[in-house]
C-alpha cells in the first residue's frame, strides 16, 4: 500500500505512508496473527473495492463502463471470500454514488459491479454441499440480496440523472428501490436483521473484546485507543478539513471509504484495521496537497499525528511479561493430547477453539472466528455444557460426532456463556463482599454438566436429586498440569478433557 503511494504521491509521501501503517498498533496486532487470521488482508482488500469503485464513477459510456463494472465485482468478490463481513465495502460503494453523484455512465458502472458480485456469490452458493448454513454470518444468500439491493439502487440513481430528477427526489427513491428489490429475495429480512447485530447488539459478539465500540468502557480504554487510533483518524479530518474537499473523484471516493469505515469502526473495532489504513493513505495525500500549497506548517502537523501517538502507543505499551503464565499453553497441550487420541469432532471452549482445531487436526464445534453451523446450533453447543442433566449434554454430543470436551475453569468465562445465551450471569455467579472475594456460586451453576465435571469429576450431586446421579456417560481422561488463573478456593487445572463413553 505504502508502494501505492509512492507511484502516486512520490517516494517521500509513500516512505510517510508506510512509517504510519508500520507504527500502526492496529495493524501491529493484526499481522502478528497473520498466520492463523485473515485479517491483516481486509485492509488492501477494502482498498481495492475503493480503486474499483472510483474508476467505475468516472467511467465513460460503453466498454469502459464495462471493464470498470467487471473490476468492481471482482474486488468485491474477492473481499467477500475473505470475509463474508467486508459487505460494507459494497455498500460504500453504493454510498459513493450516492453522495458523489457522478454521470449515469458512473452509476451504471458501479451498478453493473454490484450486480455482478451478487451473480457471482450466487454460483459459489448453488456448488456448495447440502446443509450449508443460510444465515447472514456465512456467504451466500443475504449476501446475493444486499447486493441486488445495493445494485438496485444504484441503476434507479443512474436512471433518474438520466431524466434530471433532483438529488433529493432521487436518493430516498433510489434506495428505497434497492430494498424492495433486496427484500425480495426469499429470507433477506431477517437474514439482513441477523448481520446488522454484527454492528452491536448481538448477546455473544457484545462479550468480545474485538467487536467492542471504539474507545467506550467496558473492553475499551479511550485514553489507550487515542493512542492507538485516534492519531490517524483526527489526521486524517484535519487534513482534509485544511487542505478541502478533493477535486478528484478518485480522491473523493477514498475519503467516503476512509470515513465510512472509520463510522463503522466506532461501533465495533473488528473494523478498526480497515478505516485505519484508509485513513492513513487519505491523510498522506491531503498533506501532499498542503505542502503544494506551500502550507508547510500545516502538512508536518498532519505527518506528526500519523507518526507520534502510534509510537508513543507501542513505546508506552508494558514489556511482555517473562513471569506471567502462557494462557495458551494448555490448550495447546490438550490439542496434542487429543492428536494422538482416536477419532471424533470436539466440543471446547470457543475462545480456544481455532487453536484446538489447528493443533488438534479435528473438527471443532465452535471457535472464536464463529460458530461452526447455524447459530442456533452455535447457542446449543453452549446450553449443553450449562445443562443440569448429563444425558443433554451426551446426547448432543453424539448427534454432533463430539467425541471429546475439552472444559477451562468455568469461573473465568462461564459468565459470558449464560450472556451469550441471553441468561442472567448472576443466576451463576454473585459478586463477593467485596472486590478482592471469589464470587459465590449459585446452586444452579454448581449443578451444571460443566461446573460437575470439572470440580467433582462427575462426582454424585445429592442436591440436585435426579439430575445429581454420578456421570455414567463421560469420564475424565487428562488434565494439565498448569493451575488456572483462579484464587483458591476454585482455582483447579487449567485445562481438562472428558470422553464421551457411550
Amino acid at each position: 500500500m505504502a508502494h501505492a503511494v509512492a507511484r502516486r504521491a512520490g517516494p517521500a509521501w509513500g516512505l510517510l505512508a508506510g512509517a504510519a501503517l508500520g507504527l500502526s498498533p492496529v495493524l501491529f496486532d493484526v499481522s502478528g496473527v497473520g498466520a492463523i487470521d485473515h485479517h491483516f488482508l481486509e485492509p488492501p482488500l477494502v482498498l481495492g473495492v475503493a480503486l474499483a469503485t472510483a474508476r467505475a464513477l468516472r467511467s465513460r459510456p460503453g466498454r469502459d463502463a464495462v471493464r470498470s463494472a467487471l473490476l468492481l465485482a471482482l474486488a468485491i468478490v474477492l473481499a467477500l471470500l475473505v470475509q463474508p463481513a467486508l459487505l460494507v465495502a459494497a455498500a460504500l460503494a453504493l454510498l459513493s454514488a450516492v453522495l458523489l453523484r457522478p454521470p449515469p455512465a458512473g452509476s451504471t458502472a458501479v451498478s453493473g459491479g454490484l450486480l455482478g458480485a451478487a451473480a457471482a456469490v450466487a454460483a459459489w452458493r448453488l456448488v456448495q454441499p447440502a446443509g450449508y448454513p443460510e444465515e447472514a454470518w456465512y456467504l451466500g444468500w443475504p449476501h446475493v440480496a444486499a447486493l441486488l439491493g445495493a445494485s438496485a439502487a444504484a441503476a434507479l440513481l443512474s436512471s433518474f440523472a438520466r431524466r434530471g430528477v433532483a438529488a433529493p427526489a432521487a436518493v430516498p427513491a433510489a434506495l428505497l428501490g434497492g430494498g424492495l428489490a433486496a427484500l425480495a429475495v426469499p429470507g433477506a429480512g431477517t437474514s439482513l436483521l441477523e448481520g446488522i447485530a454484527f454492528f452491536g447488539g448481538d448477546p455473544w459478539l457484545d462479550t468480545i473484546v474485538e467487536f467492542g465500540p471504539l474507545f467506550l468502557p467496558p473492553f475499551r480504554d479511550p485514553g489507550t485507543d487515542l493512542l492507538r487510533f485516534g492519531g490517524v483518524a483526527l489526521a486524517s479530518l484535519a487534513a482534509t478539513a485544511l487542505a478541502g474537499i478533493p477535486a478528484t473523484a478518485g480522491r473523493r471516493t477514498l475519503l467516503v471509504f476512509a470515513w465510512g469505515s472509520l463510522a463503522a469502526a466506532l461501533t465495533s473495532g473488528r473494523f478498526a484495521p480497515v478505516a485505519a489504513t484508509l485513513l492513513v493513505v487519505a491523510a498522506v495525500l491531503d498533506a501532499r496537497d498542503l505542502l503544494s500549497m506551500r502550507r508547510v506548517l500545516a502538512a508536518s502537523a498532519i505527518a506528526a499525528l500519523l507518526l507520534v501517538p502510534s509510537g508513543l502507543s507501542l513505546l508506552l505499551a508494558p514489556p511482555p511479561d517473562p513471569t506471567a503464565r502462557d494462557l495458551s499453553g494448555p490448550f495447546r497441550r490438550a490439542a496434542s493430547f487429543l492428536s494422538s487420541a482416536p477419532p471424533g469432532r470436539v466440543l471446547g471452549p470457543w475462545s480456544w477453539g481455532h487453536l484446538l482445531h489447528l493443533g488438534s487436526g479435528r473438527g471443532v464445534l465452535a471457535d472464536g472466528f464463529g460458530p461452526w453451523g447455524r447459530k442456533g446450533e452455535f447457542e446449543n453447543a453452549l446450553s449443553a455444557l450449562l445443562s443440569i442433566d448429563e444425558d443433554v449434554a451426551a446426547d448432543f454430543c453424539a448427534r454432533h460426532g463430539v467425541r471429546w470436551v475439552v472444559l477451562d475453569n468455568p469461573l473465568l468465562v462461564l459468565p459470558r456463556y449464560a450472556e451469550t445465551l441471553r441468561r442472567p450471569a448472576s443466576a451463576y455467579l454473585r459478586p463477593g463482599p467485596s472486590p478482592r472475594d471469589a464470587p459465590r456460586v449459585t446452586h444452579l451453576c454448581q449443578a451444571t454438566f460443566w461446573w460437575r465435571a470439572y470440580f467433582g469429576r462427575g462426582a454424585p450431586l445429592p442436591p440436585a436429586g435426579p439430575f445429581g446421579r454420578p456421570f455414567t456417560r463421560f469420564r475424565l481422561v487428562w488434565a494439565d498440569g498448569q493451575r488456572a488463573p483462579v484464587p483458591p478456593p476454585w482455582d483447579g487445572p487449567a485445562a481438562q478433557v472428558w470422553e464421551l463413553v457411550r
